[in-house]
């Protein structure tokens, strides 16, 4: 009976003893839900929010902060209620996504998380949205024309849902950063039936064409920020006498 009690005491005490030797385990919190760029009316100049490419949308967020981040998980939905469903999953360097599983003139809402080593996932940011557009059809400069004007016309065929038209032209550079340098958004221009309009037809451009350069041009469609697309890009050099 002695050592039986003797037993129960010893093992009461040791319990308690490593009772008192445990550390806490500190909570791994999960990451603060990322923020997402929108697109903000109000502000002329504010070039955040999504945007059209070619064959897809592209979404942008800020780079979360936490020195255990892993990276960021990418959701869809075609309601602003949802069911958002798990799109793609990025690195922590990469802090945008270019959708291209995407069909045209459909309302697209997307929402970004992050996720640390743990694999501990944030909150859902807020949403973004974009539909993407038909592509306007370049007609003039047709792709790979050589030019002797120095004042070209560029002439396409719109689409439906856009508001206005942007013609973007980049000159080829010698740059290995800067492979392509735009020197000219034109003024926007709304819609009719047709279009043709000459270079630096608005007096924006920041230089002019010259003689034995490369060119690229494209028409960007706009219905407003989350609505529009971009045409693919045309190619010209230019031979002045």
């Amino acid at each position: 009976m002695f050592w039986r009690s003797s037993a129960i005491l010893i093992f009461f005490f040791g319990f308690l003893v490593g009772c008192g030797d445990e550390t806490p385990v500190e909570e791994i919190l999960p990451p603060k839900a990322p923020a997402i760029h929108r697109y903000d009316p109000a502000l002329l100049d504010d070039e955040w929010g999504p945007d059209a490419l070619f064959d897809g949308i592209h979404i942008e967020w800020d780079a979360n902060d936490e020195d255990d981040l892993d990276g960021y998980r990418i959701y869809r939905a075609i309601s602003s209620d949802g069911p958002f469903e798990l799109l793609d999953e990025v690195s922590k360097s990469e802090t945008f996504y270019e959708d291209r599983s995407v069909r045209r003139e459909i309302r697209y809402y997307y929402r970004v998380t992050a996720f640390n080593t743990e694999n501990i996932e944030s909150t859902m940011s807020e949403i973004v949205a974009y539909t993407l557009l038909p592509t306007a059809v370049p007609v003039n400069p047709k792709n790979h024309a050589v030019l002797t004007d120095p004042e070209p016309i560029f002439d396409w065929i719109p689409v439906g849902g856009a508001a206005w038209y942007l013609i973007r032209v980049e000159v080829s550079t010698d740059d290995a950063a800067i492979l392509w340098k735009t020197i000219w958004i034109s003024e926007q221009i709304f819609s009719f039936d047709y279009f043709k309009v000459p270079f630096n037809s608005d007096g924006l451009a920041t230089e002019p064409l010259e003689g034995g350069r490369e060119y690229r041009w494209r028409v960007d469609a706009v219905g407003d920020r989350t609505v529009g697309s971009e045409s693919d890009w045309q190619y010209f050099t230019t031979e002045f006498l």
